[in-house]
């Protein structure tokens, strides 16, 4: 359809795996290149695990054509399969004399005995299995078996499991938890960066025999590596759809002899409202403009309202008391105390007062103003009014309410708390971060962790928690305090505090999590672990110091 506008031989972006449009970015070649050292050397089960749509079929098929012929395969496209019936299906694949109606016995006899002899011919039998998380545990176990077909040195047949994430929790079942001892490789297939979605746009349209230069805009390649999430099914899908719509409405510029891109944004644009999938947390702007005018405007109708009612309702929201907008507030009364710290400015300390039930009619009035009583400061240290009697009386309220500076100056002294003979009031208590995190991690250690890798961000002796406390209270503002776990670790004859981030599939996630971390983290110079190294050091330690 456009392949003469683009310049093509045939279509470039297929989602039927076509071998001959394989592209080794993204790890894939190094993977390849993985899979038929272990194929080759007799390594007996290897584990393919990556997300939907991530080439796992692809590697498959050009596997089967670079393996040496002296490889036979075998190739079980449905896993779901019962125990039984997977003999069958591998002696079928193998052209076996068997039938439907023969003994399971003289299968599993005739099947060894073709391995054998294979075996003494320098060949060797494997067996791809694809969707295995679709396979039954119980066909699972099976597998493990054929895996012990076995001489003295070699594997007589080798498999390789083809799996989406799901495998990987199917796996830990603990009653195969002995077919994952016999896994020997395990790959993940990583989504493609930006970087590696454009050169693999680039190769596919070179593969397909096209001689232009820059058919996509740099802006349309990072739209499809946003779009697709870095999955080549989708990165394929997009990018037909995108190339459909520059030939069906070029534009502007978009002529087949133009020097510009000739698949732009826009044309992505309309590849991704086309699909049934889109573009990741995107919302139109307009909408997010209305959403935080309309916020404003209530923050600012808000603090009209209550700007004359913040001298009588702070005083009894500090002291805990109820407040009462319509009225005078009863049953509490807070004293200030105006203390000299320098040359330019003061400090207001407030305090809890006991009053009488019933207030008086001087009190009446004081309630209405201020609800405190403003002493000049007498000396330079920080000192307190003794507590009123019942039948003492309070001297007359000033004449004017203060200003707004000073409202503000003696609410920003209420959240300074220090310690002294006088019990202050304290808007901000402690929460003990660190004891959070300490019952969080407890809990995370309790369970099951299919990832390998975690980040550590940082390492303190034990007894020196104030710092992971001032550490935490650093990256509270963030996000990342919930996925953030110290473990108690033993270390060359002391205890260390070891704060780790998260847990990641592969080494090489959890180095791009890395780059992603604020800088305030990352000036900390955090580095990848094994998790084991983690959880088998927290658990040999008690874990729950």
């Amino acid at each position: 359809m456009y392949l003469e506008y683009f310049d093509l031989k045939r279509h470039p972006f297929r989602i039927t795996p076509d071998p001959t449009l394989f592209c080794s970015g993204g790890g894939r070649g190094e993977i390849l290149e993985a899979l038929i050292y272990a194929i080759t050397t007799g390594e007996g089960i290897v584990k393919v695990v990556g997300e939907v749509g991530s080439g796992k079929t692809m590697l498959c098929r050009i596997l089967e054509e670079r393996l040496p012929e002296s490889i036979e395969i075998v190739y079980l496209a449905n896993p779901n399969l019962s125990p039984h019936d997977i003999v069958y299906a591998i002696a079928f694949e193998l052209k076996l004399p068997v039938t439907v109606a023969t003994e399971r016995l003289v299968v599993m006899q005739q099947l060894q005995a073709y391995l054998l002899g294979q075996h003494g011919a320098n060949r060797s039998v494997v067996v791809f299995i694809e969707e295995a998380q679709g396979m039954p545990v119980e066909t699972l176990e099976e597998i493990r078996l054929l895996s012990n077909l076995e001489t003295h040195r070699h594997k007589l047949l080798q498999i390789v499991l083809f799996g989406q994430p799901e495998l990987e929790k199917n796996l830990r079942n603990r009653t195969i938890r002995q077919l994952k001892e016999r896994i020997t490789h395990s790959f993940h297939l990583d989504p493609l960066t930006t970087a590696e979605v454009s050169e693999y746009i680039r190769f596919r349209l070179q593969a397909a025999g096209c001689g232009k230069s820059g058919v996509f805009s740099s802006r349309a390649e990072r739209l499809i590596a946003r779009a697709s999430r870095g999955l080549i099914r989708r990165i394929n899908i997009l990018a037909d759809k995108a190339m459909l719509a520059a030939y069906a409405n070029p534009g502007v510029g978009g002529a087949a002899n133009s020097a510009r891109a000739m698949v732009r944004s826009r044309h992505v644009r309309a590849a991704i409202r086309d699909s049934e999938f889109g573009l990741p947390f995107s919302r139109p702007a307009w909408l997010m403009g209305m959403g935080t005018s309309f916020l404003v405007c209530i923050l600012v109708a808000v603090f009209g309202w209550n700007r004359f009612n913040a001298i009588a309702v702070l005083p009894a929201f500090l002291s805990g008391n109820p407040v009462s907008l319509n009225g005078p507030i009863v049953g509490a009364r807070v004293e200030t105390t105006q203390a000299k710290t320098n040359g330019n400015s003061s400090e207001m300390l407030i305090k809890e007062r006991s009053v009488p039930e019933k207030p008086t009619a001087i009190e009446e009035q004081q309630s209405k103003s201020l609800v405190a009583i403003v002493d000049a400061p007498t000396t330079p240290e920080t000192h307190t009014t003794p507590p009123l009697s019942p039948v003492s009386k309070p001297s007359p309220p000033p004449t004017t309410p203060p200003s707004q500076k000073d409202l503000m100056q003696m609410t920003g002294s209420v959240e300074k708390t220090t310690t002294g003979p006088a019990q202050r009031v304290a808007v901000k208590s402690d929460i003990h971060l660190l004891d959070l995190r300490r019952n969080a991690t407890t809990k995370w250690l309790q369970e099951e962790h299919p990832a390998e890798y975690t980040i550590q961000l940082l390492a303190v002796d034990v007894g020196n928690e104030v710092d992971i406390e001032r550490f935490f209270r650093q990256i509270s503002p963030t996000s990342l305090l919930d996925k953030v776990y110290v473990c108690p670790i033993r270390r060359e004859e002391h205890d260390v505090w070891v704060v780790v981030y998260n847990e990641f599939q592969g080494a090489s996630s959890a180095r791009r999590a890395i780059d992603g971390l604020p800088l305030e983290l990352r000036r900390f110079q955090p580095f990848v672990r094994h998790l084991d190294e983690i959880l088998r050091g927290s658990h040999s330690n008690g874990a729950q110091k």
